[in-house]
């Protein structure tokens, strides 16, 4: 007996025991008079077996016999057995008349050992980098195309130039294109404004260095930044080149 059917049981019970109205019950159950009166009959020949409901234990009128799912199941044995169930489904629907769902097919290649669930990948968390101590410490530098005037202008590129200490943006100036030139005219002028930093924190771009490891020249910016004897740090991940608030 579930617990709905117990709690049916004690209401029907003071029906029976003329304790409550029949009215009263139905409103109290949500069902109507004539299925209380229905219930009071089968409570006072069977007792509280009179308000289990007669399909526990009782396959599923809609329920796919297992004659049938060892037939499709055998099927995906046999010639689709490197399918996932969405492939096999619609193999099976179009070659061996299988009328049931993608999801009834998974749970059975799943019994079988013919499909197991994917599990969900565990999600990378990047731990927030800390921040150097001082102004000058580490300088990330970053461009970023994009309609910034709208359609008073063309597209352009903004460079900026962040003191990684602060958060503070200390240079910041508009280019045509993302070009060596363009990050080397920028940093002639920060180091003018601000001297030098000690570090320059940057993602992976073709400028900052090559992904060819056969060429082991450094780029026109490497060497300008090495002449300076500017560390140059490359951020492997977007997370990772991420400021701390």
């Amino acid at each position: 007996m579930s617990l709905k059917e117990a709690d049916r049981y004690a209401v029907i019970q003071q029906v029976v025991e003329r304790t409550m109205g029949q009215s009263d019950a139905a409103l109290w159950l949500g069902i109507s008079v004539r299925q209380v009166k229905r219930l009071a009959r089968a409570v006072r020949l069977d007792g509280a077996q009179g308000v289990v409901s007669r399909r526990w234990g009782v396959a599923s009128n809609r329920r796919i016999s297992s004659a049938v799912q060892e037939r499709f199941v055998g099927l995906v044995r046999e010639h689709y057995a490197d399918f996932g169930p969405t492939l096999a489904c619609e193999y099976l629907a179009a070659q061996h008349g299988y009328t049931g769902s993608r999801e009834t097919l998974r749970g059975w290649m799943m019994d079988a050992g013919l499909w197991k669930a994917k599990r969900s990948r565990a999600r990378r968390i990047h731990s927030p980098r800390e921040r150097r101590s001082r102004l000058g410490e580490l300088v990330q530098i970053d461009g970023s195309p994009h309609a910034w005037f709208e359609e008073r202008a063309g597209k352009c590129c903004l460079i900026a130039f962040i003191d990684d200490a602060t958060g503070a943006l200390l240079q910041a100036c508009f280019y045509p294109v993302e070009s060596t030139n363009a990050y080397l005219h920028s940093l002639q002028r920060y180091v003018a404004v601000h001297g030098r930093p000690l570090a320059l924190y940057s993602d992976r771009h073709s400028i900052f260095t090559k992904h060819d490891p056969e060429d082991p020249t450094p780029t026109q910016f490497e060497r300008a930044v090495g002449e300076l004897n500017i560390e140059s740090i490359l951020a492997y991940s977007p997370q990772a080149k991420a400021l701390t608030s």
